[in-house]
């Protein structure tokens, strides 16, 4: 009995031993860990946790540093930049006074250290865009505070030696500093000069006060200064306060401290110069609105060269700015109205070169208005239209009819269905066009290479004595010259083919005619060169005047003269064609 009683109490003291010293190998686990952290002492702790687990002390760091790093790289990734910075200088001074034992397990420490930088990184980027998303949104105290906390980080960061071998710092300061370095200062200064301070503000609030930064300050002062001087010239007026509401604009609400008291004078400068800016304003508006009643391009010109100087905000109200665009719309519609009618004029189903010509006078009168207008005006005046000039705009409202109207298909038909009277409407409203807008001439190319080869056609058919051949071509290059005068070729093409006739063909008759010894022989000559125009009617005029030259001839021959003219008539008379000849020349017969 006594024996079993005995078992059971050593086997409670073994089992409360057992428990005694788990617990105490867990605690020896934790100070390790919390040695490592800083909060116990390292070679205490190491050593203790080497007995407590029967190994090394070198493989006893092993194992504390292996875990805790896995550790640490969990906690980075919910760390700010504050506590980041806060935790590497507090395992800075802990690693110094660590056993050699721990530094030698220099492959974990170092994927600890890279996993910091990383988390680093990703937070100062974070809180970097956050800096940026404050200045857009003018909360300079915000900006100035996020900027100072990276600034302070990365600036403890570059003391500490055990990140000395890491080279992302130095380019986190560099891009923190980006944002007062002397470049930018540098073009924040150009940007005052020219009335602009968002960026000259961003730099003073995204700085530690350096010589530059205050030579910003005291150039923004000096400059909005020079705005608050009272003057009677409106126009000097206007850009002051133009110039006081740019600085307004980029100080929003909340002006950082150093301009805090500078903002309060602007908005006093700003409140009482407005309410002349504002009255000229509604003159401006009133001159817009005047001009495009009475379509006065001259007038809209001006008004809206005056008009140009205000701003929405600034002088001009919303309403103010509708009743202006509206006015400019329907200004242009007017123009256009009359472009139309333009274009209704040189409709090819109805082309109408007189109403074309009255369509296109106000169009000519504004035109030469536009010319004497000064550069600013006309800029004034197209500026919503992307073209250089007014002209070109009425040529672009007119592309599609001035299209068809110049169309070589359109051209060709004409040509083919001898419409030439048509073709010459056409040229002359294009002419008329080009006068006023400098568009292009109707190209009358084709209508010339059309007589050309009804000229080659025509001496085909003289070579082959088909007068019915030759007469067509002669036809419709007769036509042409009566319907379309603006082709000069016609008339020349004529004169050739009445000269290739009277070589290949009334010559030789003619000149039967002039060397006639008889009376029969001239008969017989003259009725063989007028069966020619019996042939070919469209040459009868050709014919019978060289018929009557041919005559002329003979009346002045003294063998011949008018007596024999006389008995050659009575011969003639015996014949219908004789008769004729007869009853076509009566001042020889």
């Amino acid at each position: 009995m006594e024996d079993a009683e005995m078992a059971a109490y050593a086997k409670s003291q073994r089992d409360e031993l057992e428990q005694k010293l788990a617990r105490k190998s867990e605690e020896s686990e934790v100070q390790l860990q919390m040695a490592l952290d800083g909060r116990h002492a390292p070679s205490c702790a190491l050593q203790l946790r080497a007995v407590m687990i029967s190994k090394s002390r070198q493989n006893t760091a092993r194992e504390a540093i292996s875990e805790f790093a896995l550790k640490k790289k969990q906690a980075f990734a919910v760390m700010n930049v504050s506590d980041l910075v806060q935790w590497i200088m507090i395992h800075e001074r802990v690693w110094k006074n660590l056993p050699e034992e721990f530094k030698n397990q220099t492959e974990d420490y170092a994927e600890l250290l890279q996993e910091f930088q990383k988390c680093f990184d990703k937070v100062f980027d974070k809180d970097f865009k956050s800096m940026y998303a404050h200045l857009d949104k003018k909360q300079w105290g915000e900006a100035r505070q996020t900027y100072q906390d990276l600034k302070s980080a990365v600036d403890d960061l570059l003391d500490l030696e055990v990140l000395k071998s890491f080279r992302s710092l130095k380019k986190l300061q560099t891009k923190l500093n980006g944002s007062a370095g002397r470049s930018r200062c540098t073009l924040a200064k150009d940007d005052i000069k020219k009335g602009e301070f968002y960026e000259a503000i961003c730099v003073v609030v995204t700085s530690n006060g350096e010589k530059e930064e205050v030579e910003l300050l005291e150039m923004i002062n000096e400059q909005v200064r020079k705005n608050f001087r009272p003057s009677t010239d409106f126009a000097e007026v206007h850009e002051r306060l133009t110039f006081l509401d740019r600085f307004r604009e980029a100080v929003g609400e909340n002006a950082p401290d150093e301009l805090v008291g500078l903002s309060r004078e602007v908005n006093q400068a700003y409140h009482k110069a407005k309410p002349q800016v504002e009255q000229k304003a509604s003159a401006a508006v009133s001159e817009v609105l005047e001009a495009t009643a009475a379509t006065d391009l001259a007038a809209m010109a001006c008004a809206l060269s005056n008009f140009k100087r205000f701003e929405v905000g600034l002088g001009i109200t919303e309403a103010q700015q509708k009743d202006v665009t509206q006015a400019k719309q329907e200004f242009w519609r007017q123009i256009k109205d009359c472009c139309n009618k333009v274009a209704s004029s040189i409709d090819i189903t109805n082309l109408d070169v007189h109403s074309l010509s009255l369509s296109l006078e106000p169009l000519k009168g504004w035109l030469d208005t536009f010319q004497s207008l000064s550069p600013p005006k006309k800029q004034a005046l197209m500026e919503e239209k992307n073209l250089p000039d007014l002209q070109a705009w009425m040529r672009e409202v007119l592309a599609e009819p001035l299209r068809r109207l110049l169309d070589p298909s359109i051209l060709m038909n004409c040509v083919d269905s001898r419409r030439f009277s048509d073709i010459s409407r056409r040229y002359s409203a294009s002419q008329r066009l080009r006068a006023v807008l400098k568009t292009e001439a109707l190209d009358l190319t084709v209508v010339e290479q059309y007589l050309l080869q009804r000229k080659d056609v025509g001496r085909q058919a003289l070579d082959s004595a088909n007068f019915h051949q030759f007469n067509s071509e002669v036809k419709v290059c007769k036509l042409v010259s009566e319907e379309l005068v603006e082709v000069p070729a016609a008339f020349k093409i004529l004169a050739d083919l009445e000269n290739d006739l009277r070589e290949r063909f009334l010559n030789q008759h003619l000149n039967k005619l002039r060397s006639a010894q008889n009376i029969p022989d001239a008969a017989a000559a003259s009725q063989e060169a007028r069966k020619v125009a019996n042939s070919a009617p469209d040459t009868h005029e050709w014919v019978t005047s060289a018929l009557e030259d041919a005559f002329q001839d003979l009346q002045n021959k003294e063998a011949f003269n008018v007596q024999g003219l006389a008995t050659l008539g009575m011969i003639l008379v015996q014949t219908p064609l004789g008769q004729t000849i007869v009853a076509e020349h009566p001042d020889f017969f």
